[in-house]
């Protein structure tokens, strides 16, 4: 695994770096999204006066 570390270039490290924040980012917005949802349907269903 270190010899695999030792080779990678900058560039590498951070195409990996940017590839866990969009992995990270994408989970996240999933499990936030059943409460926009609510949080929607809510709002639709309130009466307005």
């Amino acid at each position: 695994m270190f010899k695999l570390a030792k080779n990678l270039t900058k560039k590498d490290v951070l195409v990996i770096l940017i590839s866990f924040a969009l992995i990270f980012a994408q989970v996240w917005l999933e499990l936030k999204m059943p409460d926009y949802m609510s949080e929607i349907t809510r709002l639709v269903q309130t009466e307005r006066k």
